[in-house]
Protein backbone atom coordinates (compact mmCIF):
# COMPACT_ATOMS: atom_id res chain seq x y z
CA UNK A 1 0.00 0.00 0.00
CA UNK A 2 2.68 2.18 0.84
CA UNK A 3 4.38 1.87 -2.54
CA UNK A 4 1.21 2.86 -4.20
CA UNK A 5 0.82 5.80 -2.19
CA UNK A 6 4.38 6.89 -3.64
CA UNK A 7 3.75 5.87 -7.10
CA UNK A 8 0.68 8.09 -7.29
CA UNK A 9 2.31 11.02 -5.47
CA UNK A 10 5.56 11.05 -8.29
CA UNK A 11 2.82 10.58 -10.79
CA UNK A 12 0.87 13.16 -9.36
CA UNK A 13 3.79 15.47 -9.23
CA UNK A 14 4.93 14.50 -12.96
CA UNK A 15 1.50 15.67 -13.88
CA UNK A 16 1.79 19.36 -12.66
CA UNK A 17 5.69 19.78 -13.82
CA UNK A 18 4.39 19.02 -17.31
CA UNK A 19 1.59 21.19 -16.78
CA UNK A 20 3.36 23.55 -15.54
CA UNK A 21 6.08 23.66 -18.59
CA UNK A 22 3.39 23.77 -21.71
CA UNK A 23 4.17 27.03 -22.35
CA UNK A 24 2.05 29.15 -24.61
CA UNK A 25 0.34 27.49 -27.75
CA UNK A 26 0.74 28.37 -31.52
CA UNK A 27 -2.80 29.05 -32.43
CA UNK A 28 -4.07 29.70 -36.48
CA UNK A 29 -5.96 32.60 -37.00
CA UNK A 30 -8.60 32.74 -40.14
CA UNK A 31 -9.76 36.20 -41.93
CA UNK A 32 -13.69 36.57 -40.48
CA UNK A 33 -13.15 34.07 -38.06
CA UNK A 34 -13.67 34.85 -34.34
CA UNK A 35 -11.30 33.76 -32.10
CA UNK A 36 -12.71 34.00 -28.12
CA UNK A 37 -9.14 34.82 -25.46
CA UNK A 38 -11.20 33.84 -22.42
CA UNK A 39 -12.48 36.35 -20.11
CA UNK A 40 -10.55 39.06 -21.84
CA UNK A 41 -11.64 39.61 -25.67
CA UNK A 42 -13.32 38.38 -28.76
CA UNK A 43 -11.14 38.70 -31.82
CA UNK A 44 -12.25 38.55 -35.63
CA UNK A 45 -9.74 39.71 -38.28
CA UNK A 46 -11.61 41.18 -40.89
CA UNK A 47 -9.73 43.13 -43.61
CA UNK A 48 -5.87 43.74 -44.14
CA UNK A 49 -4.89 47.12 -45.82
CA UNK A 50 -1.85 47.88 -47.69
CA UNK A 51 -0.28 51.08 -48.56
CA UNK A 52 2.42 53.28 -49.17
CA UNK A 53 3.46 55.63 -46.50
CA UNK A 54 0.67 56.79 -45.24
CA UNK A 55 -2.72 55.74 -44.13
CA UNK A 56 -6.12 57.19 -43.61
CA UNK A 57 -8.96 56.37 -41.91
CA UNK A 58 -11.34 54.84 -44.28
CA UNK A 59 -13.85 57.81 -44.38
CA UNK A 60 -12.41 61.66 -44.49
CA UNK A 61 -9.28 62.74 -45.40
CA UNK A 62 -8.48 64.35 -42.14
CA UNK A 63 -7.04 61.85 -40.11
CA UNK A 64 -3.61 60.31 -40.97
CA UNK A 65 -0.62 58.30 -40.06
CA UNK A 66 2.43 58.99 -42.19
CA UNK A 67 5.66 56.70 -41.50
CA UNK A 68 8.24 58.64 -40.52
CA UNK A 69 10.99 56.00 -40.13
CA UNK A 70 14.27 55.10 -41.89
CA UNK A 71 12.98 52.26 -44.73
CA UNK A 72 13.94 54.24 -48.36
CA UNK A 73 10.56 52.08 -49.57
CA UNK A 74 8.11 51.84 -46.34
CA UNK A 75 4.85 50.26 -46.80
CA UNK A 76 2.65 49.71 -44.06
CA UNK A 77 0.33 46.85 -43.34
CA UNK A 78 -2.99 46.96 -41.55
CA UNK A 79 -4.22 44.46 -40.06
CA UNK A 80 -8.64 45.46 -39.22
CA UNK A 81 -10.36 43.44 -36.16
CA UNK A 82 -13.45 43.35 -34.50
CA UNK A 83 -12.68 43.63 -31.08
CA UNK A 84 -15.49 42.93 -28.30
CA UNK A 85 -14.12 43.59 -25.21
CA UNK A 86 -15.17 40.62 -22.13
CA UNK A 87 -13.83 42.55 -19.60
CA UNK A 88 -15.39 45.32 -16.80
CA UNK A 89 -12.68 47.73 -17.72
CA UNK A 90 -11.60 49.64 -20.49
CA UNK A 91 -8.97 47.90 -23.26
CA UNK A 92 -6.54 50.91 -24.13
CA UNK A 93 -4.17 51.00 -27.17
CA UNK A 94 -1.04 51.19 -26.03
CA UNK A 95 -0.98 47.72 -24.62
CA UNK A 96 -3.29 45.96 -26.73
CA UNK A 97 -1.52 43.50 -29.12
CA UNK A 98 2.43 43.00 -29.96
CA UNK A 99 2.28 41.83 -33.59
CA UNK A 100 5.44 40.99 -35.95
CA UNK A 101 5.35 40.75 -39.83
CA UNK A 102 7.35 38.34 -41.10
CA UNK A 103 7.49 38.32 -45.21
CA UNK A 104 10.06 38.19 -47.85
CA UNK A 105 12.73 36.81 -45.14
CA UNK A 106 12.16 39.83 -43.16
CA UNK A 107 10.85 40.35 -39.56
CA UNK A 108 9.28 43.63 -38.57
CA UNK A 109 8.46 44.76 -35.39
CA UNK A 110 7.30 48.07 -35.17
CA UNK A 111 3.74 48.59 -34.90
CA UNK A 112 0.60 50.78 -33.86
CA UNK A 113 -2.70 49.79 -32.39
CA UNK A 114 -5.08 52.33 -33.08
CA UNK A 115 -8.82 52.65 -33.06
CA UNK A 116 -11.50 53.44 -35.37
CA UNK A 117 -14.12 55.91 -34.00
CA UNK A 118 -15.92 59.16 -34.99
CA UNK A 119 -18.01 57.28 -37.63
CA UNK A 120 -15.01 55.86 -39.14
CA UNK A 121 -13.15 59.26 -39.58
CA UNK A 122 -10.29 58.92 -36.99
CA UNK A 123 -7.81 56.20 -36.35
CA UNK A 124 -6.73 57.03 -32.69
CA UNK A 125 -4.03 55.36 -30.42
CA UNK A 126 -5.42 57.18 -27.08
CA UNK A 127 -8.88 56.33 -27.02
CA UNK A 128 -10.24 52.62 -25.41
CA UNK A 129 -12.79 49.82 -26.02
CA UNK A 130 -15.20 50.71 -23.14
CA UNK A 131 -16.68 47.78 -20.97
CA UNK A 132 -18.29 45.11 -22.48
CA UNK A 133 -18.42 47.21 -26.19
CA UNK A 134 -17.18 46.41 -29.45
CA UNK A 135 -14.55 48.48 -31.34
CA UNK A 136 -12.50 47.99 -34.75
CA UNK A 137 -8.80 47.57 -34.24
CA UNK A 138 -6.06 48.58 -36.88
CA UNK A 139 -3.04 46.81 -36.32
CA UNK A 140 -0.47 49.11 -37.94
CA UNK A 141 2.94 47.36 -39.02
CA UNK A 142 6.15 48.89 -40.61
CA UNK A 143 7.05 46.88 -43.67
CA UNK A 144 8.56 46.97 -47.14
CA UNK A 145 7.29 47.71 -50.73
CA UNK A 146 10.08 45.58 -51.73
CA UNK A 147 9.09 42.14 -49.42
CA UNK A 148 5.20 42.31 -49.83
CA UNK A 149 3.72 39.42 -51.15
CA UNK A 150 2.89 35.96 -48.80
CA UNK A 151 3.16 36.99 -45.38
CA UNK A 152 2.07 36.65 -41.55
CA UNK A 153 1.68 38.00 -38.69
CA UNK A 154 2.44 36.69 -35.03
CA UNK A 155 0.68 38.49 -32.40
CA UNK A 156 0.49 38.07 -28.86
CA UNK A 157 -1.81 39.36 -25.90
CA UNK A 158 0.31 39.75 -23.17
CA UNK A 159 -0.62 42.42 -20.82
CA UNK A 160 -1.68 43.42 -17.68
CA UNK A 161 -5.41 42.30 -18.22
CA UNK A 162 -4.58 39.13 -19.97
CA UNK A 163 -1.55 36.91 -18.89
CA UNK A 164 -1.44 34.06 -21.22
CA UNK A 165 1.72 34.23 -23.78
CA UNK A 166 0.05 32.23 -26.23
CA UNK A 167 1.24 33.12 -30.06
CA UNK A 168 -1.70 33.74 -32.75
CA UNK A 169 -0.74 33.12 -36.11
CA UNK A 170 -2.96 34.97 -39.49
CA UNK A 171 -1.18 34.30 -43.16
CA UNK A 172 -1.59 37.38 -45.30
CA UNK A 173 -0.77 38.16 -48.83
CA UNK A 174 0.25 41.89 -48.72
CA UNK A 175 0.72 41.65 -52.78
CA UNK A 176 -2.70 43.75 -52.71
CA UNK A 177 -3.84 46.67 -51.93
CA UNK A 178 -7.05 45.33 -49.44
CA UNK A 179 -7.35 42.12 -48.96
CA UNK A 180 -11.47 41.71 -48.84
CA UNK A 181 -13.38 43.27 -51.18
CA UNK A 182 -16.49 43.53 -53.44
CA UNK A 183 -16.60 44.00 -56.63
CA UNK A 184 -18.42 47.56 -58.14
CA UNK A 185 -19.74 47.96 -60.84
CA UNK A 186 -20.56 51.56 -62.95
CA UNK A 187 -24.29 52.52 -63.17
CA UNK A 188 -25.22 48.78 -60.66
CA UNK A 189 -26.71 50.00 -56.72
CA UNK A 190 -24.86 49.25 -54.37
CA UNK A 191 -27.76 48.83 -51.22
CA UNK A 192 -26.84 48.76 -47.46
CA UNK A 193 -30.35 48.23 -45.60
CA UNK A 194 -31.12 50.72 -42.92
CA UNK A 195 -28.02 53.15 -44.01
CA UNK A 196 -28.05 54.11 -47.79
CA UNK A 197 -27.57 53.04 -51.33
CA UNK A 198 -24.64 54.39 -54.22
CA UNK A 199 -24.60 54.13 -57.64
CA UNK A 200 -21.35 54.54 -58.87
CA UNK A 201 -22.15 56.88 -62.21
CA UNK A 202 -18.78 58.34 -64.15
CA UNK A 203 -14.47 58.74 -63.34
CA UNK A 204 -12.85 61.44 -64.97
CA UNK A 205 -9.52 63.27 -65.00
CA UNK A 206 -8.65 66.88 -65.49
CA UNK A 207 -7.63 69.75 -63.90
CA UNK A 208 -10.59 71.16 -63.04
CA UNK A 209 -13.78 69.05 -61.00
CA UNK A 210 -16.86 71.39 -61.47
CA UNK A 211 -20.54 70.79 -60.69
CA UNK A 212 -22.37 68.78 -63.99
CA UNK A 213 -24.78 71.88 -64.86
CA UNK A 214 -22.19 74.61 -64.46
CA UNK A 215 -23.18 77.62 -66.62
CA UNK A 216 -20.25 80.71 -67.10
CA UNK A 217 -23.30 83.07 -66.16
CA UNK A 218 -24.16 81.50 -62.31
CA UNK A 219 -21.37 81.99 -60.23
CA UNK A 220 -20.21 78.20 -58.74
CA UNK A 221 -17.45 76.24 -56.22
CA UNK A 222 -15.12 74.32 -58.55
CA UNK A 223 -11.96 72.58 -57.66
CA UNK A 224 -8.34 72.30 -59.01
CA UNK A 225 -4.99 70.44 -57.86
CA UNK A 226 -2.74 71.65 -55.19
CA UNK A 227 0.55 70.35 -56.51
CA UNK A 228 2.48 70.78 -59.96
CA UNK A 229 2.38 67.53 -62.01
CA UNK A 230 -0.85 66.59 -60.75
CA UNK A 231 -4.44 65.89 -61.79
CA UNK A 232 -7.64 65.63 -60.16
CA UNK A 233 -9.70 62.39 -60.10
CA UNK A 234 -13.53 62.94 -60.27
CA UNK A 235 -15.74 59.80 -59.08
CA UNK A 236 -19.52 60.99 -59.38
CA UNK A 237 -21.31 58.81 -57.31
CA UNK A 238 -25.15 59.27 -56.89
CA UNK A 239 -25.82 58.97 -52.50
CA UNK A 240 -29.21 57.96 -51.13
CA UNK A 241 -29.56 58.56 -47.56
CA UNK A 242 -31.92 55.41 -45.81
CA UNK A 243 -31.16 56.27 -42.70
CA UNK A 244 -33.57 58.20 -40.43
CA UNK A 245 -31.33 60.68 -39.59
CA UNK A 246 -29.01 63.15 -41.51
CA UNK A 247 -25.46 62.03 -42.50
CA UNK A 248 -22.70 64.33 -42.99
CA UNK A 249 -21.37 63.26 -46.80
CA UNK A 250 -17.98 62.76 -45.38
CA UNK A 251 -19.01 59.98 -43.35
CA UNK A 252 -21.31 58.49 -45.75
CA UNK A 253 -18.71 56.96 -48.62
CA UNK A 254 -15.16 57.33 -48.50
CA UNK A 255 -12.73 57.10 -51.27
CA UNK A 256 -8.87 55.84 -52.45
CA UNK A 257 -7.19 55.28 -55.43
CA UNK A 258 -3.86 52.87 -56.08
CA UNK A 259 -1.64 52.53 -58.64
CA UNK A 260 1.86 50.43 -58.54
CA UNK A 261 2.98 51.09 -54.88
CA UNK A 262 1.22 55.18 -54.47
CA UNK A 263 -1.92 55.36 -52.40
CA UNK A 264 -3.60 58.59 -53.20
CA UNK A 265 -6.90 59.59 -50.56
CA UNK A 266 -9.64 61.82 -51.35
CA UNK A 267 -12.66 64.34 -50.08
CA UNK A 268 -16.04 64.43 -50.55
CA UNK A 269 -18.18 67.07 -52.21
CA UNK A 270 -21.68 67.06 -52.79
CA UNK A 271 -23.67 68.64 -55.73
CA UNK A 272 -26.58 71.17 -54.98
CA UNK A 273 -30.25 70.08 -55.74
CA UNK A 274 -29.81 72.07 -59.11
CA UNK A 275 -27.15 70.58 -59.38
CA UNK A 276 -25.28 74.11 -60.10
CA UNK A 277 -22.79 74.21 -57.47
CA UNK A 278 -20.83 71.82 -55.51
CA UNK A 279 -20.69 72.45 -51.28
CA UNK A 280 -18.51 70.61 -48.77
CA UNK A 281 -19.68 69.24 -45.46
CA UNK A 282 -23.35 68.70 -46.68
CA UNK A 283 -26.00 66.72 -44.56
CA UNK A 284 -27.82 64.51 -46.48
CA UNK A 285 -31.38 64.48 -44.88
CA UNK A 286 -33.51 60.93 -44.60
CA UNK A 287 -34.16 59.66 -47.69
CA UNK A 288 -32.59 62.60 -49.79
CA UNK A 289 -30.75 61.21 -52.92
CA UNK A 290 -27.85 63.77 -53.87
CA UNK A 291 -24.51 63.46 -56.31
CA UNK A 292 -21.11 63.24 -54.59
CA UNK A 293 -17.97 64.12 -55.98
CA UNK A 294 -15.31 61.86 -54.47
CA UNK A 295 -12.34 63.92 -55.47
CA UNK A 296 -8.58 62.17 -55.28
CA UNK A 297 -5.33 64.31 -56.52
CA UNK A 298 -3.38 61.83 -58.21
CA UNK A 299 0.01 61.97 -60.79
CA UNK A 300 -0.99 63.45 -63.93
CA UNK A 301 0.29 59.93 -65.43
CA UNK A 302 -2.85 58.38 -63.54
CA UNK A 303 -4.60 59.87 -66.52
CA UNK A 304 -4.17 57.08 -68.85
CA UNK A 305 -5.49 54.39 -66.22
CA UNK A 306 -4.51 51.35 -64.92
CA UNK A 307 -6.21 52.78 -61.60
CA UNK A 308 -7.52 50.25 -58.76
CA UNK A 309 -10.43 52.27 -56.95
CA UNK A 310 -11.23 51.74 -53.75
CA UNK A 311 -14.79 53.17 -52.25
CA UNK A 312 -15.81 52.33 -48.40
CA UNK A 313 -19.07 52.24 -47.73
CA UNK A 314 -21.27 51.14 -44.27
CA UNK A 315 -17.74 49.05 -43.29
CA UNK A 316 -17.47 47.66 -46.67
CA UNK A 317 -14.85 48.09 -49.11
CA UNK A 318 -16.11 48.16 -53.11
CA UNK A 319 -13.45 47.37 -55.59
CA UNK A 320 -13.60 49.11 -59.51
CA UNK A 321 -10.86 49.03 -61.99
CA UNK A 322 -10.92 52.14 -64.00
CA UNK A 323 -9.78 52.00 -67.81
Amino acid sequence: MKKKRIALLFAAIFAAIALCSCGPEDIDLGMGKTQVLENYIEFTPVNAIMCSDEIYAPVGSESGWVYNGDMEDPAYVALVANVKNLTDKEIKMQNFAVPILKQGGQEYESYQNLLLVNNDTLLSSREAIGPKEEGTVYILMDGQQKTRGNAEVELTFDNDDYEKYDIYHLKLDTSKNIDQTLPLKKDKAVTADGYGEITLKKVDTGKRVEPTKASKYDGYTYFTPKKPDTVLLDIQIEAENLQKEKCPDVNFVGARAVKGEKTCYGYVVTETKDNKNLKDLVDLKPGEKRLVHAIIEVPSEWKSGGVQLYLYFNGQFYEYSWK
